[in-house]
């Protein structure tokens, strides 16, 4: 991938307030200010802060820090800020205080999906290792069937039959890693799957029953109270009554909604500021989709972490969950508190790091294994032209024995069939039935070793154990490469991005005697927990709640497009998800899929031959000649089930979707409730539900008529009349409507973003390098 280093504007520390912010080494720009850097050396020239942000904002650079990500998505960051959305002071978050599409450095922050996570494209052989032990631990008892032999030999049959590339080495490979896994089963019942360098992980009893139960009575209620219809109903929408900057009332200068009198602050605040992106380009040399959204923002509830001396010992949502009515539906509140508790060590394993993979690849491999490499050794004593030889010949017969017998072998699987040196693939409609007479001996003996030329998938364990593996000591690959061409991105000292490269000037796969050091596996903190990192600010947490309502005359909900949650301003992070009851629908499933990298620099000099095979031990189609056609660099990892009671929990750098879904028996109706938990990066604060009271109308109005006598003795038709006076107030229906599908428009255009600047495979075919 591109990455680009731009010019850094060095400034001296200066007071933080809402007009003038300062970070160490980095100018932090808000569109209003207009105060001058003071300098703190003779040799730093003072900065009208207006004038570089206009001259940013012309020529579509970053002004915040004016460094770029090592991702090369163009997005700016800047180091060292401190966020809060306190009662004490003002806010200070992106959008209060701080551009919108300003952002931490990446060793300062979880990754998001929005082209800031990528990781090495798995072989074919290891995906389908993953997609193996996943279905094992879909079986119940799973923990102890891997230990009983009778078992393991049924598995082992059922995994030979449906996954072609389930060698006795990858089974061998599996087993030990099933074994082991199920050894840490025993102390937490979550079990990681499809776990690379990015992890999903899977729960089926850490949600108590009685937590269940109070999740259906309460969505129950919600659907009734919604009038729910057949299709998907979102209950619990995230994106109606949003804060919607220049619109949404917030309590910017401090104080906050208290979730016991959520009504006490209706009216107070003041709109939130305009914003005026700093990036509206998305990349300083090429236009592209905005990958923010610049008038709106999800509003995540604040969550208490437990402390010491907590009698509940779980998480407490001390801020209204938008869209769901605190009092109302105040038992559903503890049962989110209840799944909180369940997700927060899910997240502990799922959240991603930039840069830094969670685990290493099982197979590595930096080109593809042909066999048979080169023709038989004797090919070249067999005569060339047929008319030279003596067919009568005792040496003939001999040699035409041997060609025989070589041509007795079975041909390639088309699936792996290499082409020759120019691309062209052999004859597969010629029998030999007269080879001897329309071919010769060594025409056919060099037609029949290019239909038995093949890719051979590399297997597991060759170039280190599975005890290494575990250790982290993975570096070696099966086959070397040539990492002369490739650069590799690290993040600096100063949150900056170094640029590190290996030399070789020889592919190693050709010449044995070149020596290519590769890095080891540096593993994650095993100890991070976020329950204690951020134990004394807490988390902000998204709830989303949804009803799929089918029946005889739609018995089928579509497949979702992929997505990842949200757009960068939501800075969701990871997400868990749980159907919390379904009635006559199918169990449903998860499907991911991540931005995987395959540079092709690395694997040295690729023939035809050579390149048809690295495509087919990745699991890539044939390159096709025209650019359009050629496939983007994403790896769908795999699907993970549903059913009822599942808590699965996975990191919003991987885009998802839901499978369609379906009745189980098509002449009765059914439904399906699915509960959605969306991680705010804890490394950042952003406005919230503390912040903002409550913008519905329907809330309010209601509210305002209890307690009174009046209104009961009135007709409906006449406090409906009434109400239509205030019906924009705090914000109506039809408007936060409007909002919803702007910011729904915004998250489609995020999409098309990271859709829009993914890189796609592409290698020069023929001889020399291959192309980056």
């Amino acid at each position: 991938m591109a990455s680009f280093e731009t010019y850094r504007f060095d400034a001296p520390r200066m007071a933080r307030d809402e007009s003038t912010l300062r970070t160490d080494g980095c100018l932090n720009l808000d569109s209003t200010t207009t105060k001058k850097a003071t300098p703190l050396h003779d040799n730093v020239f003072s900065i009208h802060i207006s004038t570089i942000h206009k001259l940013v904002t012309m020529f579509r650079f970053p002004a915040v820090c004016m460094s770029w990500d090592g991702q090369g998505s163009g997005i700016p960051y800047a180091s060292g800020l401190s966020f809060h959305n306190d009662a004490e002071r003002p806010i200070y978050a992106p959008g209060f205080g701080l551009v919108i599409d300003a952002q931490l450095p990446r060793h300062e922050r979880f990754a998001h999906g929005a082209l800031d996570w990528s990781q090495p494209r798995l072989t074919a052989r290891e995906l389908e290792m993953l997609q193996l032990m996943n279905a094992i631990t879909d079986v119940p008892g799973w923990d102890d069937a891997v230990f009983d032999d009778a078992a393991i030999a049924i598995w082992r049959q059922d995994a030979s039959e449906q996954w072609d590339l389930i060698s006795p080495d990858a089974w061998s490979w599996c087993l030990s890693e099933l074994r082991d896994a199920a050894r840490a089963f025993k102390d937490t019942p979550l079990v990681d799957v499809l776990n690379a360098a990015s992890s999903v992980c899977k729960a089926d009893v850490i949600i108590p029953a009685v937590t269940m139960t109070e999740l259906q009575t309460g969505i129950d209620r919600l659907a009734r109270d919604s009038d729910t219809g057949p299709g998907i109903s979102h209950l619990v929408d995230p994106t109606l009554f949003p804060l919607a900057y220049e619109s949404t009332r917030v309590l910017t200068k401090g104080g906050h909604v208290p979730l016991d009198e959520i009504f006490s602050t209706v009216g107070k605040g003041e709109p939130g500021p305009h914003q005026d992106p700093l990036c509206p380009g998305f990349h300083p040399f090429m236009s592209r989709p905005y990958p923010w959204s610049q008038d709106f923002q999800m509003l995540p509830c604040e969550v208490r972490l437990p402390g010491q001396g907590d009698e509940t010992g779980r998480p407490a949502i001390t801020s209204y969950v938008n869209n769901l009515h605190p009092q109302q539906y105040s038992s559903l509140y503890p049962a989110l508190e209840s799944v909180l508790e369940a997700a927060i060590p899910m997240w502990n394993r799922v959240v991603l790091k930039p840069d830094e993979p969670r685990l290493p690849r099982r197979i590595r491999t930096y080109g593809g294994i042909v066999e048979p490499r080169y023709p038989p050794s004797w090919l070249h004593e067999l005569p060339f032209w047929p008319e030279d030889t003596d067919p009568q010949s005792e040496a003939y017969q001999r040699k035409r024995a041997q060609v025989e017998e070589y041509l007795a072998q079975p041909d390639a699987p088309p699936a792996l069939l290499l082409p020759d040196r120019w691309g062209n693939y052999p004859y597969r409609w010629y029998d030999f039935s007269d080879w001897e007479e329309q071919l010769g001996l060594w025409e056919a003996t060099k037609t029949k070793f290019e239909r038995l030329r093949r890719a051979v998938h590399p297997e597991p364990g060759v170039s280190f154990s599975y005890d290494e593996w575990r250790r982290g000591e993975a570096g070696r690959p099966v086959v070397p490469g040539h990492v002369a061409f490739c650069k590799r991105y690290h993040p600096g000292d100063n949150g900056g991005i170094t640029y590190t490269h290996q030399q070789g000037t020889k592919f190693a796969a050709d010449d044995p005697t070149t020596v290519l050091k590769y890095p080891h596996h540096i593993p994650y903190d095993v100890d991070f927990d976020l329950r204690e990192s951020w134990r004394e600010q807490g988390l902000q947490v998204v709830v989303q709640v949804t009803r799929t309502t089918l029946s005889p005359l739609q018995p089928y909900a579509k497949e979702q497009d992929w997505h990842i949650h949200g757009t960068i301003t939501d800075r969701i992070v990871a997400a868990a998800v749980v159907v919390v009851d379904s009635h006559n629908v199918a169990t449903q499933s998860i499907d991911f899929r991540v931005q995987a990298e395959l540079c092709a620099a690395e694997c040295g000099l690729l023939r035809p031959t050579e390149l048809r095979a690295l495509e087919i031990t990745f699991g890539l189609p044939e390159e096709p000649w025209t650019a359009k056609d050629r496939a983007p660099a994403f790896q769908e990892l795999g699907s993970v089930k549903l059913p009822v009671g599942r808590l699965v929990a996975y990191p919003n750098a991987l885009q998802h979707r839901m499978q369609s879904r379906h009745l189980i028996d098509p002449t009765s109706p059914g439904h399906q409730d699915c509960l959605t938990l969306l991680l705010v990066d804890p490394h950042y604060r952003l406005c919230s539900t503390a912040n903002v009271p409550p913008q519905r109308h329907d809330w309010w109005f209601d509210a305002s008529l209890e307690g009174l006598d009046w209104p009961k003795k009135l007709p409906f038709e006449m406090i409906y009349e009434i109400e239509s006076y205030v019906d924009d107030f705090p914000v109506s229906m039809d408007r936060a409507r409007a909002w919803q599908a702007k910011m729904h428009h915004d998250a489609q255009v995020c999409q098309e973003s990271i859709n829009h600047s993914v890189d796609k495979y592409h290698f020069m075919r023929g001889d020399g390098y291959p192309s980056p």
